[in-house]
């Protein structure tokens, strides 16, 4: 069992991330819809994931990863994003995303992701 950050602004996602990381039998410890609360929880909370959209009101994803990794390099991060480009998935990979998942994905797809980096 995984212990699970949930960061996107948008309530319907962070909703069905919840569902689908609990019915894996995962545990959500938070769910942040900016980089700034994001950080706030990493302040009291260690997740072992960060599910975390790229595109937040506060912050960029990317802009968000150096200060993850700074403070929490073992954290495992799967960033969200409609953006399927090429361009923007290379950078979250280098900023230290372990991958990348598609909106809109399937819960085949999230579930493996989830189990992908957790085999990391």
């Amino acid at each position: 069992m995984a212990r699970i950050l949930i960061v996107d602004d948008a309530q319907f996602i962070r909703a069905t991330l919840r569902a689908m990381s609990e019915s894996l039998g995962h545990e959500i410890i938070g769910e942040a819809d900016s980089g700034a609360e994001a950080l706030k929880i990493l302040e009291t909370a260690a997740p072992d994931v960060i599910l975390l959209d790229l595109l937040l009101p506060d912050v960029s994803g990317l802009e968000l990863m150096p200060k993850i990794r700074r403070k929490f390099p073992l954290i495992k991060v799967i960033m969200i994003t409609a953006v399927g480009q090429k361009q923007i998935c290379a950078q979250a990979l280098r900023a230290g995303c372990n991958d990348l998942l598609n909106k809109p994905f399937s819960y085949e797809d999230f579930t493996q992701k989830l189990q992908s980096v957790l085999e990391q």
